[in-house]
């Protein structure tokens, strides 16, 4: 576990240690969603993104920002993928409901379409 997750960890059992709706509550999850926002800015990754959604507090601007990182990763993922497995692969990591997944399994039926196309057009089968 990186140095920033263990921060992130430490973070949130403090925020969960605290009174709800006092001082140090709203303090712990400032610091919580601080710490969140960089493990955010620096998520290069799907698999990287996803730690950080899961790792954000559970409302707020870190939250919507690592779903949006999420997204954006996967997208990408989806956008390039070359293969039905590649598709499938961004598919099954992107957030559910998002524009990443919608790419990703429009990717895959165009995949699909397109090897099952080639077969027919070709007379020994062989693709």
């Amino acid at each position: 576990m990186s140095t920033l997750l263990k921060s992130i960890a430490r973070a949130r059992k403090e925020y969960c240690k605290t009174k709800p709706g006092s001082e140090e509550q709203r303090i712990a999850f400032e610091n919580w969603s601080k710490l969140s926002f960089e493990e955010i800015k620096g998520a290069a990754t799907v698999s990287e993104a996803y730690a950080a959604y899961i790792h954000a507090p559970f409302r707020g601007d870190a939250l919507d920002a690592a779903r949006d990182k999420w997204n954006e990763l996967s997208l990408k993922e989806a956008e390039e993928a070359d293969t039905i497995e590649k598709a499938e692969a961004a598919r099954m990591s992107a957030p559910n409901g998002s524009e990443a997944k919608r790419v990703a399994l429009e990717k895959t039926y165009q995949l699909a379409v397109g090897v099952i196309e080639r077969h027919l057009s070709n007379p020994q089968g062989v693709i």
